[in-house]
């Protein structure tokens, strides 16, 4: 029976940890930006609760602007350090096209733009590079749980293809409400449930993704 190696298996360890950071920063975005301003104004003590926004990206303009920025820089800078499968099962003419490491650098980079160009910018050019990396970043999502993820024989698979179609599907949800006239007058607060929802189900496959509920049938 071969003996473990000490240094590849703390490797591994590190490894999954990054995983798991990275899907717990995903879930508990949502809940941090709406928790701050409440904190705030039991502190401030001032009358007025502060109103829900129409999006988390809104946040932006509130007292969890820094966690917003921090956790968007956090979780670009972990993608960034994320290194997977080289190759792909996305392929054009028969040649891979990206990978793990293409995706996650893909996600890296829109985290970071979302957090540096906010949507709340009187410059409309602002506003339409911050709505494109997030929807980049939410794609990017969605292609690594349900393509990359499911590489190798894991008992996880089905679970992943599903968070990768429900945040495809929940993404073209926020575009439909988006470009549908009076539908932000009618349910003015969808998009923040329609990104918590994105958030929580991509965080839920890198969390799986970590073992943290139990080990992949093969290393992947």
């Amino acid at each position: 029976m071969e003996e473990s190696n000490p240094v590849s298996n703390a490797l591994v360890i590190s490894y999954l940890t990054l995983r798991r950071a990275i899907g717990a920063m995903g879930i508990t975005l949502p809940l941090l930006v709406t928790i701050i301003p409440a904190l705030a104004w039991a502190v401030s003590g001032q009358a007025e609760f502060p109103s829900m926004k129409a999006s988390i990206s809104e946040y932006y303009d509130s007292p969890s602007r820094n966690v917003f920025v921090g956790v968007l820089f956090a979780l670009g800078s972990f993608l960034g350090s994320y290194r997977g499968h080289a190759d792909g099962q996305l392929k054009l003419f028969g040649r891979d096209v990206l990978g793990d490491n293409g995706l996650a650098n893909i996600s890296a980079g829109c985290a970071f733009a979302t957090a540096l160009f906010p949507v709340t910018s009187d410059h409309a050019w602002v506003r339409f590079v911050h709505v494109a990396a997030a929807g980049g970043l939410f794609s990017a999502f969605a292609v690594l749980s349900a393509f990359q993820f499911t590489r190798g024989n894991s008992s996880h698979n089905r679970l992943y293809r599903v968070c990768g179609v429900l945040v495809a599907f929940l993404l073209a949800c926020v575009i439909v409400y988006k470009l549908t006239p009076g539908a932000q007058r009618v349910m003015p607060g969808l998009v923040f449930y329609l990104e918590t929802a994105m958030l929580i189900t991509f965080g839920v496959a890198w969390i799986v993704k970590g073992r943290m509920l139990g080990n992949e049938s093969t290393a992947n």
